[in-house]
């Protein structure tokens, strides 16, 4: 998985005092003590890998949660998945002892690769972190190798498009779009960023709500839909398109007007909301491209958020958010409808007057180089026996 390196890199922190790395019964062990799941655990683990010495390659790494741990969503064990790959690519033997508590949008983990690392099964591990569409689980690691072949984002879509069929996924409007939104964001960081991407898949299904008196209300039945899409690469999510607005005087068309938006929210640019929160924002407007080309005239981001923003109407609930560096964007649906062919995420549904809701801006704990996206959509089955 090329580029993966830079997690390492860019979350290089000094050694603390006391470091959870022991040598026990020839097994290098990493600790892990958090009840919840999220990126304090991945900053823990980046720690535990940068302060491996190569003359410990030859004992077998140990990842032992020492609590039952609470999974805050499907990114987090994805990224502990990839850095656990990263790992047996260079030739550690990896073990992962661990048990949690999941729900609608982390269910995935019972079908995790992750699972095979509980014996130290690594080859079985990389084949199926590589690719498996199995049951309602869908993986697969998609190399600059597949990318070479024009026609390979049709057969993805193909792919994903009967996966989706055969778990379940029986309304059409649904299927179409989530098709097409995953292949839009695979197709996105293939064309912009060069580097390698991934795609994790899975639908958690009998899922009930509680009634008022706290019991199962067994009238309708709920899935949920969890996807996860990531790469590594310098280039972030807003890179090309900060670097077209800010250093190139002749922009025409919309990209002037996304200048003028620039000129108004710079005013409250701070800790708060920051450049490259607006940036982020700003690859999602219809017809602007994160493209190098000053003239090129793409989509740009309406399908993706014109495609999450339906597939949520449908949704009793979700959780949808682009992380890039530090920087996390919200896709929250009373936000995202278009105002003149312009999205404010905000309630005025203004993007030159006004700066985006609070809740829709956050920041991570840890850098990461290049762009995730977590999409959770949870709706309701059309039918209890499908």
């Amino acid at each position: 998985m090329n580029n993966f390196e830079y997690i390492f890199k860019y979350n290089s922190r000094k050694p603390k005092k006391r470091n959870r790395l022991g040598l026990e019964n020839k097994k290098v062990i990493c600790k892990i003590y958090y009840s919840s799941f999220g990126a304090g655990v991945i900053n823990q683990v980046i720690d535990f890998v940068n302060s491996l010495n190569p003359i410990l390659k030859g004992f077998p790494i140990v990842f032992e949660f020492c609590k039952k741990i609470a999974l805050t969503d499907k990114l987090s064990y994805i990224l502990f998945e990839c850095i656990c790959y990263y790992l047996i690519e260079k030739g550690y033997i990896v073990y992962v002892h661990m048990r949690c508590f999941d729900n609608i949008q982390t269910r995935g983990i019972k079908c995790a690769p992750l699972n095979l690392l509980s014996v130290g099964d690594c080859a079985k591990f990389e084949k199926k972190f590589k690719f498996e569409i199995y049951g309602n689980h869908f993986c697969k690691l998609i190399t600059q190798e597949h990318a070479s072949d024009p026609a390979y984002l049709s057969y993805l879509y193909g792919d994903i498009d009967n996966f989706l069929r055969n778990v379940g996924v029986n309304d059409d409007s649904s299927k179409t779009e989530l098709s097409q939104t995953i292949s839009e964001l695979i197709g996105n960081a293939i064309e912009h960023t060069k580097s390698d991407c991934y795609i994790d898949i899975d639908i958690a299904t009998g899922y009930y709500k509680l009634d008022s008196n706290s019991n199962l209300d067994k009238s309708s039945m709920y899935h949920g839909i969890n996807i996860v899409i990531l790469n590594l690469s310098d280039n972030l999510l807003n890179s090309d398109l900060k670097n077209k607005i800010r250093n190139n005087k002749d922009v025409q068309d919309r990209y002037k007007r996304l200048r003028d938006a620039y000129v108004y929210h710079k005013n409250f640019f701070g800790s708060d909301y920051s450049e490259d929160d607006f940036f982020n924002i700003a690859v999602f407007q219809n017809k602007i491209s994160g493209s190098s080309s000053i003239n090129k005239m793409t989509c740009g981001g309406t399908g993706l958020t014109c495609l999450i923003n339906s597939l949520q109407e449908k949704s009793d609930s979700d959780n949808c958010y682009v992380l890039s560096g530090s920087n996390i964007i919200y896709f929250i649906k009373e936000y995202l409808s278009y105002n003149e062919d312009w999205i404010g995420f905000n309630k005025s549904n203004d993007f030159f007057n006004d700066i985006p809701e609070k809740k829709v801006i956050d920041k991570s704990e840890m850098f990461f180089s290049g762009t995730a996206y977590n999409l959770n959509f949870v709706m309701k089955s059309e039918d209890n026996n499908e």
